[in-house]
């Protein structure tokens, strides 16, 4: 595995960082790039989709559409470019990137970084030695040797179109280099929400980057439940005292048993956001949301989940479940805000060849059933096509106004698939 530097840079900082591997750029808490090697990094089917490969490639995972020339930009030796919101061409910038955020140029192996001032910070991430990963950012395979799986990692969001202006309160990360993934729902609807959810992305997505995935059964899911509660605390010391800032969280990182050798997924989640398992055209929601509705036990609970995650008539519901229905979008446990002991749930699950996890925020279950999801992952095979259906799906959904279903909100899926 490789071993990875990080540096956060003062305004106007510059440092040369190696590029042997594929090296993360942070601007802002938002807006996540990569530095790739298009040769080394991308695999051989989609690079020769490219009409023409630069040396490099800056490229934002969650834009990155090769076929639509989208997502990245190119990079060549001896050239230097500036990123920022004033440079805007086929990648995209959250307000809190900078216009003139950062210079990069290539040299041969050598990434220079030079941060131009800005407001909130540059963040470079890299490794020391390379690692070959034949690699999309956004459609990215993970191989560890030398127990024989692959873990294929897709991701897709879309910003609610009822909210103006840029601000998508949901994020998620996906990471090539040790088979993890998360998503994250910001709460309350304000762009503080949003900071939230980018804070604890890239926080739980670091801390994970700590861990290995050879681990005993008992020691995972306390590693999981860790990057959670270091997400929780990195909020919290970001936040402003008299404005607090919340955000769900639902993380997932593959591991191998020591004893076993055999693959389990260590899941960690607090508030509303799920993780599913689709096994043998089955699929089935494996976290419990912690809504309004404590119930009696986590079996009624869990029951009263499944009934409200396929109700598309309120009429078959009962009274109960009508009052839980109409306030599902209350819950009761989030990341940062002013509690020191958010109750973060972890739980562990087996899985094998063929298993894929999903994991979503509630702008993609609140607007579909979990039959309507099962039925799509049935229907498409492709791991980077469903996970797009999905999205807009439920975004499709949600402008039907006469469904029971419809909302208006962030839509969020990270899907997993175990080959």
């Amino acid at each position: 595995m490789n071993s990875l530097n990080e540096h956060h840079f003062q305004p106007g900082e510059k440092r040369r960082i190696p590029f042997v591997a594929p090296v993360d750029i942070r601007l802002g808490p938002h807006d996540l790039l990569k530095v790739i090697d298009p040769r080394r990094d991308i695999h051989p089917d989609i690079a020769s989709q490219f009409a023409s490969l630069a040396e490099a490639l800056l490229v934002a995972p969650s834009q990155f559409d090769y076929q639509g020339a989208k997502g990245y930009e190119d990079l060549w030796t001896g050239e230097p470019i500036v990123v920022g919101r004033q440079n805007e061409g086929r990648i995209e910038f959250s307000t809190y990137t900078s216009n003139e955020h950062v210079e990069l140029e290539l040299s041969e192996n050598t990434l220079t970084v030079h941060d131009l001032g800005s407001r909130y910070g540059t963040l470079a991430r890299w490794a020391v030695s390379s690692a070959s990963l034949k690699s999309i950012p956004n459609a990215q395979e993970v191989e560890h040797r030398p127990e024989n799986y692959r873990v294929m990692v897709y991701g897709a969001t879309k910003k609610s179109e009822m909210r103006p202006g840029n601000f998508n309160d949901d994020h998620y990360f996906i990471d090539t280099s040790n088979g993890t993934v998360g998503v994250f729902d910001g709460v309350g609807g304000m762009p503080g929400s949003s900071v939230a959810s980018s804070i604890a992305a890239s926080s739980a997505q670091n801390h994970l980057h700590t861990i290995a995935y050879i681990q005993p059964r008992s020691s995972a899911n306390k590693h999981v439940e860790e990057a959670a509660l270091y997400a929780h605390h990195a909020i919290i010391a970001q936040q402003e005292a008299d404005k607090p800032v919340q955000t769900t969280a639902t993380i997932a990182k593959v591991f191998l048993d020591s004893q076993t050798k055999m693959p389990f997924v260590s899941i960690a989640t607090v508030g509303d956001s799920r993780a599913y398992l689709y096994r043998n055209n089955r699929l089935e929601v494996i976290t419990t949301d912690q809504g309004i509705y404590s119930g009696e036990d986590e079996e009624d609970r869990r029951h009263m989940q499944d009934v409200l995650s396929e109700v598309v008539d309120i009429e078959t519901l009962s009274r109960k479940e009508q009052t839980v229905f109409k306030n599902r979008h209350f819950i009761t446990g989030a990341l940062g805000g002013y509690e020191q002991n958010p109750p973060v749930i972890s739980l562990d699950v087996d899985v094998q060849k063929g298993d894929r996890l999903i994991l979503t925020t509630d702008g993609i279950h609140d607007n579909l059933t979990t039959s309507e999801l099962q039925r799509y992952l049935a229907l498409i095979k492709d791991d980077e096509d469903i996970s797009s259906l999905i999205v807009a799906a439920a975004q499709e959904r949600s402008r039907d106004r006469l469904h029971l279903r419809a909302k208006p909100d962030d839509m969020t899926v990270a899907l997993m698939t175990i080959n």
